[in-house]
């Protein structure tokens, strides 16, 4: 009885961090690990990336995706951390620098 208990507890806490997620690997780059995108999500400031009510797609310059959890769904953020969507998100490009996560613009050429 008391391992079923202690079963429980363990689901428990692995279901409450699987849904504390606020983003989700969604494809696998060529250069970066899913730990290190993981590691640098977990320590970055999203605040100002969440969008209200759609789920955002971060993409990485390697080829992977993050897709980011629509503030409405997330009881933790605040809706200030929110914005609106914009055509100009779907330019970026985002990389893993050290420790860091970078924005930058994907950059057009004249032809």
């Amino acid at each position: 009885m008391l391992k079923l208990q202690i079963g429980a507890i363990a689901l428990l806490f692995a279901c409450t961090k699987i849904w504390a997620q606020h983003y989700e690997v969604i494809q696998k780059g060529d250069s970066y690990s899913e730990e290190a995108i993981v590691n640098v999500l977990e320590s970055a400031d999203l605040c100002g990336l969440y969008y209200h009510a759609d789920s955002r797609i971060l993409n990485f310059d390697d080829g992977a995706q993050v897709l980011l959890k629509p503030e409405k769904e997330l009881k933790e953020v605040s809706s200030n951390c929110a914005v609106q969507h914009s055509s100009n998100h779907d330019d970026e490009i985002w990389e893993v620098k050290g420790d860091f996560l970078i924005r930058r613009h994907k950059e057009y050429r004249k032809k």
